[in-house]
């Protein structure tokens, strides 16, 4: 007998290429899966429905896996923008979705979604949390601390969640910076140039894919001025084209979700079957893919079964190996920040852990 667990991603339309990482990853995690006895001791299969980059056929397809699956569980969505109509279909129709992409901390806000797993190792308002626990213990008393905010739903997100850890850890309160996206690219380096000359450290609270590019122009004033780099953070993950600006990224701390240089044993080991199975190396996309298929194995292997209930009670009893390292979920379902961070050094991105859950433990494995 197989067991046929449904993923609804982009495969056709706007974003299709990140569909295809997704798919990809599924695609191993089934492989590799098997290859271990399978879930719960039968082959799985994952079947693939196409949401054509659009939230509603996302939610239509939330609407026919839930009237057709005999499995309560869903992966998926693969892009932002059919995620929050994904989790809320698949919520209402009962299903538990495990789901690595758009880790807005606002689908965990309000009523409780049971259901509902992110997958990933903490929400935007996380991604801060270990530069502000660098800044608090390498930083002198008094260190005067600028966010240079975006106003989208990232920006907002990582500068309150910035704002409440420095609170948490007594670093008083930042000067918030709004960037909003009429200012063009002049009026980022005049703020950025009035944020530098007046603070110590400058995290860039940042929206994806604007067209004013504020980390790079963040990044060019710092260049100018002189200000040092390791005193500012970006909220954007580090990617191989940052190298087209290797001279300005140089040293500037990033947050990271997951990098090829995580050396935990799970990591490394889906790093060389990605490549062996899709000939390329994986993307940080790729890595939540894959982490969805190793909670959803071991969940049922804790519940010993795919019952919706006993799956719901073991994804917040345990906690997860997956290749971004440990975590477990609170009740809601969002994950325990497991973020890091790291910088380019010498052409190499590097990645730091200054943050995380089981930090001992996790010492002998990554």
């Amino acid at each position: 007998m197989t067991i046929d667990i449904a993923a609804s991603i982009s495969i056709t339309g706007k974003f299709a290429a990140r569909g295809d990482d997704y798919a990809q990853a599924y695609s191993l995690w089934e492989k590799s899966c098997n290859a271990v006895g399978g879930l719960l001791d039968q082959q799985v299969r994952v079947k693939l429905f196409d949401d054509e980059s659009d939230p509603d056929k996302a939610r239509a397809n939330i609407r026919d896996i839930a009237a057709t699956s005999q499995s309560p569980v869903v992966l998926g969505p693969s892009h932002t923008r059919t995620a929050r109509a994904a989790v809320e279909e698949a919520v209402t129709q009962g299903l538990i979705m495990l789901q690595a992409t758009h880790g807005s901390s606002a689908l965990f806000e309000g009523a409780a979604r049971e259901g509902h797993f992110l997958c990933w190792p903490g929400c935007d308002a996380d991604y801060a949390i270990p530069y502000i626990d660098h800044v608090a213990k390498t930083r002198a008393p008094g260190c005067r601390i600028a966010l240079l905010a975006t106003d989208g739903r990232l920006g907002r997100a990582v500068s309150a969640g910035a704002k409440a850890q420095m609170q948490q850890l007594g670093l008083g309160e930042p000067s918030i910076i709004d960037l909003p996206a009429e200012i063009g690219e002049a009026g980022i380096q005049d703020a950025a140039r009035e944020a530098m000359a007046s603070h110590d450290v400058i995290l860039g609270c940042l929206d994806h894919a604007r067209p004013d590019a504020p980390p790079l122009n963040i990044l060019r004033v710092a260049e100018e001025t002189g200000f040092p780099k390791d005193h500012i953070w970006l909220s954007d993950h580090p990617s191989m084209s940052d190298q087209d600006n290797a001279q300005l990224y140089e040293g500037v701390w990033m947050r990271v979700v997951w990098w090829p240089d995580f050396v935990n044993p799970s990591s490394l080991s889906f790093c060389e079957g990605f490549q062996n199975h899709a000939g390329s190396l994986p993307g940080f996309h790729a890595a939540g893919g894959y982490a969805c298929g190793q909670v959803l194995r071991q969940a049922a292997a804790f519940a010993r079964s795919l019952d919706r209930n006993a799956l719901l009670d073991a994804l917040t009893a345990h906690d997860y190996e997956t290749v971004f390292g440990t975590y477990g979920f609170a009740k809601n379902g969002r994950p325990q920040p497991n973020i890091r961070m790291g910088r380019w050094q010498d052409g190499e991105f590097v990645t730091q852990r200054a943050h995380l859950k089981a930090a001992d433990a996790l010492e002998t494995t990554s």
